[in-house]
């Protein structure tokens, strides 16, 4: 049982790496939010506060603490696709800056927009997280004092009806973003890697296939072996040693019958989910491999 086991667990292994693989990688529309607002953060400046309560700017890209941040909203924001928990975490955390600095760069809640989009392009539901964290945000700077950094410059929220444009600005652009991204996945989704198989995916398959007959060979292979060097049958009543080589034999056939079996389960796995997603596609494979019991 240890033998099939392990055959059993490096099947499953293989069939997953192919579509693991295709579903990490960012996506076209995490690499160009990622990059819009990577260019935005480099051209946010520092602040510095000044006697007077006043602050002056200082030129973008010379403040080791704005790097790491932009390091840190830019990486957020490529894996926000796979994980949009932790993209908002590695988003929120310069926010943390502002305990001293008295100032935060609004480019940081640009980025917690932009891991909602690209979360909520694989599912409306995977963008609650940030997006919840983006009207924190919003709602922190619109009623508070805190200033902004924004490209070439920085901005604050005035009292009254500019503190209400601010917030409904701020909230309405999240929303536009949510929704096309949304609708957008809905579009994309039957031509994504996760329904479609690409090369990757194909060669991965191919190459599990091949591991899968080489198993098969082998195992039944040594049945062949075991049925050649079985001793001669002499005795009407069966024997010791016949019943031995019986029982041998059986236990290997039964071993290539259980390994053929979930080979065809797994690899009719792999293609009806890329032919039909969802349960559908997955229900017929079972009933195929039980041709082999």
């Amino acid at each position: 049982m240890a033998d099939d086991d392990a055959v059993s667990q490096r099947y499953d292994g293989a069939a997953r790496r192919g579509h693991d693989r295709v579903a990490t990688r960012p996506g076209p529309l995490a690499g160009v939010l990622a990059g819009v607002v990577g260019v935005s953060l480099a051209l946010s400046p520092e602040l510095v506060l000044v006697p007077g309560g006043a602050y002056l700017t200082h030129p973008p890209l010379q403040s080791p603490l704005l790097l790491a941040a932009i390091a840190a909203v830019v990486v957020g924001v490529l894996v926000a696709r796979r994980h949009p928990g932790w993209a908002t975490v590695l988003v929120l955390m310069p926010f943390a800056t502002t305990v001293w600095t008295g100032w935060f760069v609004l480019g940081w809640w640009a980025g917690l927009v932009a891991v909602a989009a690209v979360a909520a392009h694989r599912g409306p539901r995977r963008a609650l997280l940030p997006a919840a964290a983006a009207v924190a945000v919003t709602a922190w700077f619109t009623v508070s004092d805190i200033i902004a950094s924004v490209p070439l410059g920085s901005s604050a929220v005035g009292d009254g009806r500019d503190e209400l444009v601010s917030i409904a600005a701020m909230l309405g652009l999240l929303l536009v973003a949510i929704t096309i991204a949304t609708v957008g996945g809905m579009v994309d989704r039957p031509r994504e890697p996760d329904a479609a198989p690409d090369d990757d995916a194909a060669a991965e398959r191919a190459r599990l296939a091949r591991e899968l007959t080489d198993a098969a060979a082998r195992r039944i292979s040594l049945v062949a072996a075991r049925a050649e060097t079985a001793p001669p049958y002499r005795y009407r009543d069966g024997g010791a040693d016949r019943r031995a080589a019986l029982a041998a034999l059986a236990v290997d056939a039964r071993r290539a019958l259980g390994e053929l079996r979930h080979a065809l389960v797994v690899l009719d796995d792999a293609d009806a989910r890329a032919d039909r997603p969802g349960p559908a596609g997955r229900a017929e494979p079972g009933l195929r491999a039980g041709a082999l019991r």
